[in-house]
């Protein structure tokens, strides 16, 4: 019988540590993350990102150049995010950042599209910087569906690897951010994943969005215009779709990795208007000429974030257009003015 020498038996144990230490590095789950810090936390998509955060058991932190409408028992720190020094305060002690803080509205880039760059590019720019040397384990960016330009309605939907072609300074601001969060994974090491996200809407909006104009509009009585008949298609997401869809990115999303997060389902502009004519009989619909720059967009592809940590809409349009006019009559006291 052969007998192994002692320096095969040296050579074995080596490999056999080597091999449970490449075990130990697959089996291990993800690191946890117990304090988050939300950047445009006090925002509309922010607080209720806090909100899910709150509910999961993390410690979250909303950092928010306006900090008034802040969740109660979410702790605020007042910075503008294109103050570096103070973004850097911020991140210390962060196990996660969530950046979300934005300036958003293709009208509002048009008018001041080097505010939109300071903002949304810079001030990313000051979150990685910032993550990078506070060791923050991992950063979650907020994109949009605008990176893509205007799109077709393809079957299945627009998947993340579509052609980027922005038409607005809003949405270049975005594509810019998403290639220096992208720089920073691969030239430093950071854990970065990015979400887009399509036509947000809901209870508490604070942009003036064709959702939150029609259903003002109906209270008021007044007629809802349909440029163009109306046949532009959006693909309209609940807040609170996009905040579930964000946590899941934070929790389960790969390193380096972007996700379509929507409600994955082509709406008309008219389908819109008719949901709220249900829900508030009478209201007109009057159809006007089409307008420059009313492009149809449809649905993005939603199935990657779906197969890999689970995503999954619940709201669809109607019932997120019920929620919109309840809230917005209870805050108007009944009427709208």
């Amino acid at each position: 019988m052969n007998h192994a020498t002692a320096e095969e038996i040296n050579h074995f144990a080596l490999s056999l540590c080597t091999i449970n230490s490449w075990l130990a590095v697959i089996e291990t789950p993800p690191p946890e993350f117990k304090k988050v810090l939300v950047t445009g936390g006090c925002g509309f998509v922010g607080s209720r990102i806090c909100e899910f955060l709150q509910n999961s058991g993390y410690e979250a932190t909303a950092l928010d150049i306006n900090p008034q409408n802040a969740l109660p028992g979410v702790k605020v720190r007042q910075v503008d995010i294109r103050d570096y020094l103070a973004v850097d305060r911020a991140c210390r002690g962060a196990d996660a950042v969530m950046h979300l803080a934005a300036l958003v509205g293709v009208p509002l880039s048009l008018e001041n599209p080097k505010l939109f760059w300071e903002v949304n590019t810079v001030g990313t720019l000051n979150v990685l910087e910032a993550v990078r040397k506070r060791e923050v384990r991992r950063l979650f960016f907020a994109s949009s569906n605008a990176v893509y330009g205007q799109y077709p309605v393809l079957d299945g939907g627009i998947p993340e690897d579509h052609p980027k072609r922005p038409a607005n300074p809003y949405g270049a601001s975005k594509l810019a951010g998403e290639a220096l969060v992208d720089s920073y994974h691969q030239s430093y090491g950071i854990d970065c994943v990015t979400a887009r996200w399509s036509s947000v809407y809901g209870p508490k909006q604070q942009e003036r969005n064709v959702v939150w104009i029609f259903v003002e509009r109906a209270l008021r009585g007044e007629p809802l215009y349909l440029h163009g008949g109306g046949q532009q298609g959006r693909d309209f997401t609940y807040v609170d779709d996009v905040a579930q869809g964000g946590v899941l990115a934070l929790e389960k999303g790969r390193g380096g990795e972007v996700y379509n997060i929507s409600s994955g389902d082509t709406r008309t502009v008219r389908e819109l208007a008719e949901a709220i004519q249900k829900e508030i009989p009478g209201t007109e619909l009057v159809e006007g000429p089409e307008r420059a720059g009313d492009a149809s967009q449809g649905a993005l592809d939603i199935s990657k974030a779906a197969a890999e940590f689970g995503y999954s809409p619940k709201v669809d349009l109607e019932t997120g257009i019920r929620k919109c006019i309840r809230w917005m009559r209870e805050v108007s006291g009944g009427s709208v003015s």
